[in-house]
């Protein structure tokens, strides 16, 4: 049922996004972000796309052979953010990215604050008083069709870190606790190098090291779609009732940039 679901989804999405093409740069030199009234999606659109589905009734009895689709947490969702100034020295498809180490400000604040920052109470205290946006987050989906992020990520500001929370209830974790191992990921967005940790989890990360597209370094993930987390972790051990928190670190490398994402289940 999942890989039906995630072909339907990818075609969708291939169809309504057409227009967000990969991120190298153009001929002309600029960004491949263009502006593009078909590339003017609006949240309510990927919303609605996401929303084709039905929640489960707690009360009654899971049944393995009705297959149920439901939200953990939806993409309209506010993150506290912070963007950092992160200078590079070269930045392109072919020659891949490199950050300039001495006025690179996301490496400094993640040195400052220890190698398990993630789950300190204290940074996350610290997250918790950033500034909201609801997602999405970059210029790539284009929400405000202008061309331009709403939260000013672009530029040198290739760096940027979220934190958010979303609860569940004891009737949902039954249904957690119920689901085969895979029946829980992710739809997401990132643009590039992405780490998300959940209730202080490294459950996914994909890192492409700075290298040129040639080189596998092409490491973001191009369009909305299905997510399974990395291999080793069960998140059906991770998840709690009551509040759960993610944290997001993404860096961008050449092109456009984006993040957005839910927590789905399928049946």
């Amino acid at each position: 049922m999942k890989k039906l679901f995630t072909i339907l989804l990818a075609g969708l999405m291939v169809f309504s996004m057409a227009s967000c093409a990969g991120e190298n740069a153009d001929a002309d030199g600029t960004d491949g972000n263009k502006d593009n009234p078909a590339a003017t999606t609006t949240k309510a659109t990927i919303t609605t796309a996401q929303k084709t589905v039905t929640t489960p009734n707690f009360d009654d009895p899971i049944d393995p052979d009705q297959p149920e689709d439901w939200t953990l947490m939806e993409l309209k969702t506010d993150w506290h953010y912070k963007l950092f100034n992160c200078p590079t020295l070269y930045n392109s498809a072919d020659e891949g990215t490199s950050y300039d180490p001495e006025l690179d400000e996301m490496a400094a604040w993640l040195a400052e604050k220890g190698e398990e920052w993630y789950k300190d109470e204290a940074v996350l205290a610290e997250m918790a008083g950033w500034e909201v946006q609801t997602a999405p987050m970059g210029d790539r989906y284009d929400a405000l069709g202008d061309g331009n992020s709403p939260i000013g990520w672009a530029g040198d500001m290739h760096g940027l870190i979220g934190y958010t929370t979303f609860e569940l209830t004891e009737e949902q974790m039954t249904w957690v606790a119920a689901a085969d191992i895979n029946d829980i990921y992710m739809d997401v967005w990132y643009d590039n190098t992405f780490y998300i940790w959940i209730n202080g989890t490294l459950v996914y990360s994909h890192d492409g090291e700075g290298a040129p597209q040639s080189q596998g370094g092409a490491d973001w993930n191009d369009a909305l779609e299905p997510k399974d987390f990395m291999e080793g972790v069960d998140i059906r051990e991770i998840l709690k009732e009551g509040e759960n928190n993610i944290v997001v670190s993404l860096k961008d490398g050449w092109g456009g940039r984006e993040f957005i994402m839910a927590l789905e289940c399928i049946y």
